[in-house]
């Protein structure tokens, strides 16, 4: 069965896309999906909906703030690549588990970059070739926007229910907006 091109349909629901990827409801990957699947749900909810065969390759620039326990499952970020064919997607991650951990590599020689692009995945052309980057940017603590547009980022994701609630992030917010 080809599934490659077909997209799944979330508006049945997720578990919709567990079946179009073979994955059973009861695996742990189900459960870590929520993450990516949750990008991606917001991302189609501000418009930006599957480039596919035909249409011009596009790139995206999405900032991911406030994230926590998802720095220890980045590669699973890598299902965006899929659920976004004919795009170069970069997902920007801020937050204080980010600064801690670049703090970490760079004192371990791992990196010598603020900002490194920690992984990078290309789907298969079959399945359209989408293009996921992730960087962790630890130029501070929390995402400052910039006033210059060319600098702005295409959407801001925050699923941390908390940052709205944290005065830390309140600039973010209202900068953005």
């Amino acid at each position: 069965m080809n599934r490659a091109l077909r997209s799944p349909a979330f508006e049945e629901s997720w578990a919709s896309y567990y079946q179009w990827r073979g994955i059973p409801i009861e695996s742990p990957a189900a459960l870590l999906l929520h993450w990516p699947l949750s990008v991606y749900a917001c991302l189609k909810a501000l418009g930006f909906t599957p480039v596919h065969e035909g249409g011009m390759r596009r790139k995206l620039t999405v900032v991911y703030a406030g994230i926590r326990e998802e720095i220890a499952f980045i590669p699973i970020f890598g299902e965006l690549a899929l659920l976004f064919p004919n795009t170069d997607l970069d997902l920007v991650m801020y937050g204080p588990s980010v600064e801690t951990a670049v703090k970490r590599a760079i004192k371990d020689g791992r990196t010598q970059s603020r900002r490194p692009c920690v992984f990078e995945y290309t789907s298969p052309t079959s399945c359209g070739g989408g293009t996921l980057r992730v960087i962790l940017d630890s130029t501070s603590e929390y995402y400052r926007p910039s006033c210059q547009p060319s600098e702005h980022p295409d959407a801001i994701v925050a699923l941390n229910t908390g940052v709205a609630a944290l005065r830390a992030w309140r600039h973010v917010i209202y900068l953005a907006a």
